[in-house]
């Protein structure tokens, strides 16, 4: 990008090779993050030059910023226009047409987009264009993705990251890790998942795509947050805000939606109320990547707030719009909420719409963590304790410990309201130590007045907090990341240590600053040695260490 940069001051303006250096900055700028410069050069060029070829490929570069910042009728817009104007061969085509293809995703149509995206495929296959081939089959995980076929994303995921190799090439610049990692996710593999977003993680960097980064941190986020490792879902989508911020100057609506779902449940209103309020800037703003979660969130809120008819009409409208843009996959965020607050509600045929999407989903993904889903929400429809119990038993190989806490928890209220209280209390007690894992003391609160209800004193479960300052107030990765600053690693030597990015090291070390009153690693590391030194020293007979 430097160089372009130089290349241009050095070119006339007056020079036919000045338009050329300039699509090529252009196309540098939206990689390296820089947004606004980039739409700035763009527009200039596409004013003044005439070559269509080149006005073409400009169009698609502004077309996949749109797309970067969420911008997705931006985006649509520009591919319209380079449709209206192409001039070029069977491979320009081609890549426009997957670009296009990409569109329709976002835009509300998978199904088309898939078909899109597999008629490009068979077309670069005949080509035997392995770079079109890559993007093609990643838009083909991204349409199955949304469309809740996670099988056939991972298969489509695989075979694009197959085909960008091992290491850093242009072949990754439409970030085929994260569809791939995202699949995995939802095919309950979290092990894979964080493994292929590390490594894409790693490439991004190598490759010094800017953008990239925000949604590996996303995605990583997520990843820790349906594992039950919410300190470090904070952290990263926390990484994943701050990058988005300063590439285009809003807050990611996922990752604040993420960071406020974990503060609702774990009573944190005021935190919640923030994040949620900025993640609706974002989107009011035009970001709607991410807006599903959003919503979800803002309903949780809602919730929280005592407004139980304003969430159901929030979550009900997100189900209704992702049923019209045929985004399945998302309704497995909202399904249990929606079903729960519509049963509250009197609304027991909303339930079972919920119930039957499920089973659907569940039919073409049968994980533990789907499947037991599709019984939790047809039991709780249905008022059946034995499907109740059946998602129970489903639930104990789901990789998901919040998810199971939440599903004992339904099925605990279930079995209380139908008398048999015995059941009710083992798995309300089960769904309270989870929670307690989780520090989700919301969701204690509402088992401890369920089991208060049953004549059981649940003691002083979910009041243990931990404190906000101090030294007790730092997370099991932060106590290890000063651990290590002890031993005087670099950022990217503890990233590599504890299998993080740098960046997220240093959200980590922000956060640890904070909570000790501190303002560098020079001090933490100090007065951390000082208490490792004294934790070390022979105790007297009678003593123990904190």
């Amino acid at each position: 990008m430097e160089l372009f940069e130089h290349a241009l001051r050095l070119t006339p303006a007056d020079d036919p090779q000045r338009d050329a250096i300039t699509a090529e900055l252009v196309d540098a700028l939206i990689w390296s993050g820089r947004y606004p410069e980039a739409a700035a050069r763009a527009h200039e060029l596409l004013e003044r030059d005439h070559d269509t070829r080149r006005r073409n490929a400009v169009r698609l570069s502004v077309m996949h910023a749109m797309l970067i910042a969420g911008r997705v009728q931006d985006a649509a817009n520009e591919v319209d226009a380079a449709m209206r104007d192409f001039s070029g061969d069977e491979r320009d085509r081609l890549v426009l047409d997957v670009d296009a293809a990409v569109v329709r995703v976002f835009s509300g149509d998978p199904a088309g987009g898939w078909a899109a995206a597999q008629d490009a495929l068979d077309r670069a296959d005949r080509l035997g264009d392995a770079w079109v081939l890559n993007h093609a089959y990643s838009v083909i995980c991204l349409a199955a993705l949304q469309a809740g076929d996670a099988p056939a994303a991972v298969t489509a995921g695989t075979r694009a990251c197959d085909l960008g190799g091992p290491s850093a090439s242009t072949a990754h610049r439409y970030g085929s890790h994260v569809f791939l990692g995202t699949a995995l996710m939802q095919t309950d593999r979290f092990d894979d998942a964080d493994r292929v977003l590390r490594e894409g993680q790693r490439i991004a960097e190598e490759v010094g795509m800017t953008w990239q980064p925000i949604y590996y941190h996303m995605q990583i986020g997520l990843q820790r947050f349906e594992t039950g490792r919410w300190d470090d879902a904070v952290a990263e989508a926390e990484s994943a805000s701050l990058i988005a911020e300063e590439s285009v100057g809003i807050p990611l609506p996922f990752s604040e939606a993420i960071r406020a779902a974990i503060a609702v449940h774990r009573g944190s209103l005021t935190l919640a109320s923030e994040h949620v309020a900025r993640a609706q800037r974002a989107m009011a703003e035009g970001h709607y990547v991410g807006a599903d979660a959003a919503i979800w969130a803002t309903a949780l809120l809602q919730e929280a707030q005592g407004d139980n008819q304003a969430a159901l009409a929030t979550l009900e409208n997100a189900w209704q719009l992702n049923a019209a843009m045929g985004f399945r996959s998302q309704d497995v965020r909202l399904a249990l909420d929606l079903l729960r607050l519509a049963l509250a509600g009197g609304r027991p045929e909303l339930a079972t719409a919920v119930a039957e999407e499920m089973e659907s989903l569940a039919a073409m993904n049968p994980t533990p963590s789907l499947t037991g889903l599709a019984q939790v929400c047809r039991g709780l429809a249905e008022t059946d304790l034995d499907v109740l119990r059946a998602a129970v038993h489903t639930y104990r190989d789901s990789p998901r410990p919040p998810e199971r806490a939440w599903a004992c928890l339904e099925a605990g209220v279930a079995f209380a309201q139908a008398g048999q209280r015995d059941e009710a209390i083992a798995l309300l007690t089960d769904s309270a130590t989870a929670c307690e894992e989780l520090g989700a003391a919301r969701d204690i609160a509402r088992t401890q007045a369920v089991l208060r209800g049953l004549g059981v004193r649940p003691g002083r479960r979910g009041l243990r907090r931990r404190p906000s300052t101090g030294w007790e107030s730092l997370t099991r990765t932060e106590l290890e990341i000063v651990r290590l600053t002890v031993e005087g690693l670099t950022n990217a030597q503890l990233g590599q240590r504890l299998f993080i990015s740098p960046r997220t090291v240093e959200t980590h070390l922000t956060h640890v600053f904070t909570k000790l009153n501190m303002s560098s690693r020079v001090q933490v590391a100090a007065e951390a040695a000082r208490r490792l030194s004294t934790d070390d020293r022979p105790q007297p007979a009678g003593r123990t260490t904190a």
